[in-house]
């Protein structure tokens, strides 16, 4: 990967980082507890957090022109975690891999703290980007809530079958990116195919390896290494950050 790729992806992860901390520290102490407030960051500051969505937005698949805000990604990222955590509250026995994200948290918050958490990560998204629309003029709080919701990623959770296998079934990336104008992101496109890759990323961060993961993730990377092969520009960014990611 060049130099300048690193650099950038880098840069992306530091500004994410610091607008995350800003907007937490933002927010009131009176209406969000200290023992909310510290589950919410062991949710969304988890060590070794793939930051894939996040990325995906700020650096490869928005346009230049975009004029979304930098709340968009926190929000995202608050609003993906919210949908795993609720998926792993449906799941039983989801922490078999004692060393996953899914495991610790298990361990340190009770079942009625995770709901709790999880609600508030799915309802703060929509105050952050209240003032925001896509660019077919619709409010983008309405758009997030429609992706990972109870019409969206939520609805997804009781129609297909139990466990990470039934998770791979969903499509949460690709359909968050169709809302929001993201082109080739369909699913033969190089945006369509780093979208899916980052979601089974983020899927074996929070619940630990899986064989079947790991399987669809390395045809994955084959699939976007051969786009990129044949010279197409956004195929060759999709590809240096799944590189990123997965170093």
């Amino acid at each position: 990967m060049k130099k300048q790729s690193l650099d950038k992806f880098k840069r992306a992860g530091e500004e994410f980082e610091a607008s995350l901390d800003t907007l937490l520290d933002a927010l009131d102490r009176e209406h969000y507890p200290l023992s909310l407030l510290e589950s919410i960051s062991a949710v969304l500051k988890a060590p070794g957090a793939p930051r894939g969505l996040p990325l995906f937005l700020q650096t490869t698949a928005l346009p230049a022109e975009s004029e979304f805000s930098s709340r968009l990604p926190v929000a995202c990222e608050s609003m993906l975690r919210a949908f795993l955590l609720i998926a792993q509250l449906q799941i039983e026995n989801p922490g078999r891999v004692e060393a996953s994200l899914c495991s610790r948290l298990s361990r340190k918050y009770s079942r009625a703290q995770l709901l709790l958490t999880a609600d508030t990560l799915f309802t703060w998204p929509l105050e952050l980007v209240a003032a925001e629309r896509v660019s077919a003029g619709g409010p983008l709080s309405a758009v997030l809530a429609e992706t990972f919701g109870v019409n969206g990623c939520l609805a997804g959770l009781d129609s297909t079958e139990a466990g990470v296998a039934g998770l791979m079934e969903l499509d949460p990336f690709t359909e968050l990116g169709r809302a929001l104008g993201i082109s080739d992101i369909e699913t033969s496109g190089a945006a369509g195919l780093a979208a899916r890759w980052l979601y089974y990323n983020e899927l074996a961060h929070w619940f630990g390896p899986d064989k079947l993961i790991g399987r669809r993730l390395e045809e994955l990377e084959a699939g976007l290494s051969g786009q990129a092969g044949c010279g197409q520009p956004q195929a060759r960014g999709m590809a240096e950050l799944v590189s990123f990611l997965g170093r």
